[in-house]
């Protein structure tokens, strides 16, 4: 945990260092860093559940007799045999992981979406490069926290095998996994988790960003308005979901291995012995988690900025 405080503050420093290089203001990076964070925490909170449940279904492999539970039969088997608090196991770490993954990807989106002339031209594919480069680096900095939250809420080998959980706690759990493998164990799954938060941004922040100009400077919508935060967020949540989904399931899966597995052995083993539609398992309750909250991190995102600034920051 000292770890991750510290790289939260190294963070911050790094953010302030490269506000002075540009002759930006400190005091937007830091309010963006900052409200960003904030908004993805209390999005967190309410669909962690969610998460809990697509982690289950997509970390069971084939073998398992859980396999082909779908999104309701999977949380339904959680809350009889594990009841309402299994739901957030691992929600600690999941809360770490989102201040900065979170923070730092929309404290970076904005200068990079600019300095490649997206702002003027609103070329999609710029803004797609923005949030792709922006969403691997923050995922990057909250790799460690990502695999203790998928491992917590996994917790695989007992949960299937009827034996006892392996973690007792979020200390224990990042003790565990540096125990068994190192500091290199904190970043295991790195090249599909970037993938997947690349993905996952790179559509989502690029199509709020886009969705919103369309609303605003097509329909006449409000720029601060609920209303076209709403729509727009929805709009990306939907496509974040679809594009996400492939890269989740095998990060899930890389991550939750005790041994090392490469990310391109666990893609070959999954389609070889489930199918390729095995890529879109938990594709409903991805959809379900993510969609809401995107909508609540961009929404309450805006409306902190809206709050702490005096207006919108995207």
């Amino acid at each position: 945990l000292q770890f991750l405080y510290f790289i939260v503050h190294l963070l911050h420093t790094v953010i302030i260092n490269m506000a002075k290089s540009k002759n930006m203001g400190t005091g937007d990076l830091s309010a963006r860093f900052l409200c960003s964070s904030s908004a993805a925490c209390i999005a967190e909170i309410f669909t962690f559940p969610i998460d809990t449940t697509r982690v289950r279904m997509q970390a069971a492999c084939k073998q398992h007799k859980d396999h082909k539970l779908g999104m309701f039969a999977t949380a339904s088997g959680v809350l009889k045999d594990q009841g309402v608090r299994a739901f957030y196991s691992g929600i600690p770490p999941a809360m770490i992981r989102q201040f900065v993954q979170c923070g730092v990807n929309l404290a970076a989106y904005l200068p990079i979406r600019n300095a490649l002339g997206a702002d003027k031209d609103h070329s999609f594919l710029k803004k797609g490069l923005a949030g792709a480069i922006s969403g691997a680096f923050g995922q990057f900095c909250a790799i460690p926290a990502d695999i203790v939250k998928i491992r917590m809420q996994a917790d695989n080998k007992a949960l299937l095998e009827g034996g006892k959980k392996r973690y007792q706690g979020t200390v224990h759990a990042f003790t565990s996994v540096y125990q068994e493998n190192g500091i290199r164990g904190l970043w295991r799954g790195a090249t599909p988790s970037c993938g997947r938060s690349a993905a996952i941004h790179s559509s989502g922040l690029a199509s709020y960003d886009s969705f919103k100009y369309i609303l605003v400077a097509h329909m006449g919508l409000s720029t601060e308005s609920s209303v076209t935060h709403f729509l727009a967020s929805s709009a990306s949540g939907f496509l974040a979901s679809a594009v996400g989904c492939p890269f989740d399931v095998i990060k899930t899966r890389v991550m939750n291995q005790s041994t090392t597995v490469s990310p391109y052995q666990m893609t070959m083993t999954t389609i070889k012995t489930e199918g390729p539609r095995a890529l879109f398992k938990g594709f409903v309750p991805t959809l379900a988690r993510l969609g809401p909250w995107q909508v609540m991190w961009l929404s309450f995102y805006e409306r902190f900025c809206i709050m702490y600034t005096g207006n919108s920051k995207f």
